[in-house]
């Protein structure tokens, strides 16, 4: 297919991805690849979508929570041709509680990963920051489940898709706890992470599958962020990327997600037959 032509107002197609991105999102409906016919989002404007999105959210009421990172192993960058992770925005109607339950209604193709936490007690965000800014700025990491969802059809998806689909973010799910980060970033790199659903090891890698180091991850965000003029703020949670391969989710299905030395966190999707005769 041929680029658009010039004529055509990038803003207002922009503007019109970000809106069909959300709408597939809050019905459940999938859509076709934004990098596509008929919106042509270029790389370069996949963040102006996510920011679209993420304004008109907020907009409306919604809460930010935090932010998540995706693509941190060099196994997914070379499966979509980059080389460097991406980030997504987290709102407070993504969370679910721990041990809490997913309603499979208000997915298309959910996936979980294992990944771990970071939760700020001071502002976090400059040109340079060093593993020692995030360790000051950390007031405590927990394990966690993300649950991904891409709004695009089949999750057959670009660098330009992910992006601008808010990172396929879709819920977070925290674990109860909490470890101080000064604590065990010496070993941080080295914990080993397991994803078990329905009692079957699905996953399993040591956090240096993060980018080397999950405090890495965070710096990376804090920069990348800041080019975008926005600063991480006390009780952000960042979800700093998964150390393994994510995990297929349908209804029924319940995953475990353990980090050695700091903890375990779960979730479960309802499954609707239930009681069915």
């Amino acid at each position: 297919m041929p680029a658009p032509e010039a004529s055509v107002p990038r803003d207002a197609t922009i503007a019109l991805a970000a809106v069909e991105l959300r709408r597939s999102e809050i019905k459940a409906v999938p859509v076709g690849a934004v990098s596509g016919e008929p919106w042509f989002v270029q790389p370069d404007e996949a963040y102006r979508v996510q920011l679209a999105q993420a304004a008109t959210r907020t907009e409306a009421g919604g809460v930010r929570r935090g932010f998540k990172v995706g693509l941190t192993s060099s196994g997914m960058q070379n499966l979509l041709g980059v080389t460097e992770p991406d980030f997504g925005h987290l709102f407070a109607d993504m969370e679910v509680k721990n041990g809490g339950t997913l309603n499979p209604r208000e997915f298309i193709l959910p996936r979980a990963e294992p990944e771990l936490a970071f939760v700020l007690g001071a502002r976090l965000g400059a040109d340079r920051v060093l593993p020692e800014d995030v360790i000051a700025a950390t007031d405590y990491v927990t394990v966690a489940i993300e649950v991904v969802d891409s709004r695009v059809r089949d999750w057959k998806i670009t660098w330009t898709d992910t992006v601008a689909d808010n990172g396929s973010s879709s819920r977070f799910v925290l674990g109860g706890t909490r470890v101080y980060l000064a604590d065990a970033a010496g070993t941080l790199h080295s914990l080993r992470t397991e994803l078990v659903k329905n009692d079957e090891l699905v996953g399993k890698a040591p956090l240096s599958e993060v980018m080397g180091d999950p405090i890495a991850s965070v710096c990376w965000l804090a920069e990348t962020l800041w080019r975008f003029g926005i600063q991480m703020q006390p009780g952000d949670v960042i979800l700093s990327g998964s150390p393994c391969a994510a995990t297929n989710l349908l209804p029924g299905d319940h995953v475990l997600a353990t980090i050695e030395s700091i903890g375990s966190v779960s979730v479960t999707v309802d499954d609707e037959r239930k009681g069915t005769p």
